[in-house]
């Protein structure tokens, strides 16, 4: 990870706690300020004073940093850097919604699901060198199942819960897509969007006017043996669940990927972007991780099943 002044590619997430860590507040922003405080930061560690937050300067910062537990009410800074790193809400406050958060990326790092914050999870967090002390998968190195919702195969074929025969799988069908994309990597290669979307209806996913139901990727995972299966908003989770092998489905808002709402399948992430099978398009592949970040809503994340 690496935070710069005025860089597209930042995590908003990780700019902010770590101004929140050392003094600047609850921003979002890389500003002039962050850069002189980060020197300053560099400058009592004998570290490169370049006023570049990267990963000499976030392993030098960690030890510095205390153990945090469920129940914490102090409101400090350090509760508030972990809630923004994990996408809870940031009031200082080491509650249930904070204690979940943390848990779901434990479990997509590979640690002790435990829900608390140790060193060890801090340098996780801050993507330093860790020990991981639960099971992982392996790094992603080659492209899933790449289906596109409008392929001619079944472009067509009607995918409602209220008889509107207008209602397709090209047009309404990327939460079954890019699931499909999933099932045919790792559960079987025969499975297409067609089943999936008969999975929905069939189980309720399927909504009156607005696709497919969140709903739907929990079912499918309980139904298909997908363990440490995480609904999430975290960006630091997705990305190290990514990392460690999994595969995500992202619940996308307007902007590169869509004017509305829709589902994309992400495979792989590095230090400047988000990788991607877009189930309605084949030029969309990638995406700057800053802008990304913007226009995520929610991220549904699989590990490979034991059955696999």
């Amino acid at each position: 990870m690496i935070l710069k002044l005025n860089s597209a590619s930042n995590s908003k997430q990780a700019v902010r706690a770590w101004n929140l860590l050392i003094g600047l507040g609850n921003y979002q922003t890389f500003t002039a300020k962050t850069k002189t405080a980060t020197k300053a930061v560099q400058k009592q560690f004998g570290l490169k004073v370049d006023g570049v937050a990267g990963p000499a300067t976030f392993a030098a910062y960690i030890p510095s940093l205390p153990d945090l537990r469920y129940g914490d009410e102090s409101g400090s800074v350090y509760v508030k850097a972990v809630q923004a790193l994990v996408g809870a809400s940031i009031d200082g406050k080491y509650g249930k919604q904070t204690r979940a958060n943390v848990k779901a990326f434990q479990a997509t790092a590979g640690l002790e699901v435990t829900g608390n914050v140790t060193r060890n999870d801090w340098a996780a967090l801050w993507d330093c060198p860790y020990t991981r002390t639960g099971k992982t998968t392996g790094t992603n190195t080659v492209q899933p199942v790449d289906y596109k919702q409008g392929d001619r195969r079944w472009g067509k074929v009607v995918y409602t819960a209220c008889g509107n025969k207008n209602q397709t799988i090209a047009n309404s069908g990327c939460g079954p897509t890019s699931m499909a994309d999933i099932m045919a990597t790792w559960i079987n290669a025969k499975i297409t969007p067609v089943e999936m979307c008969k999975y929905a209806v069939a189980h309720g996913f399927r909504t009156k006017s607005s696709g497919t139901a969140w709903g739907f990727f929990k079912s499918i995972a309980k139904a298909y043996g997908f363990t440490g299966f995480v609904q999430t908003k975290s960006m630091a989770a997705a990305r190290e669940a990514l990392k460690n092998g999994a595969l995500v489905v992202a619940s996308m808002g307007p902007g590169y990927w869509t004017r509305g709402g829709h589902y994309i399948c992400l495979w792989k992430c590095d230090d400047t972007y988000m990788y991607a099978n877009d189930p309605a398009s084949r030029a969309r592949k990638r995406q700057k991780l800053g802008k990304f970040e913007r226009e995520r809503k929610q991220f549904f994340i699989f590990h490979p099943p034991r059955a696999a």
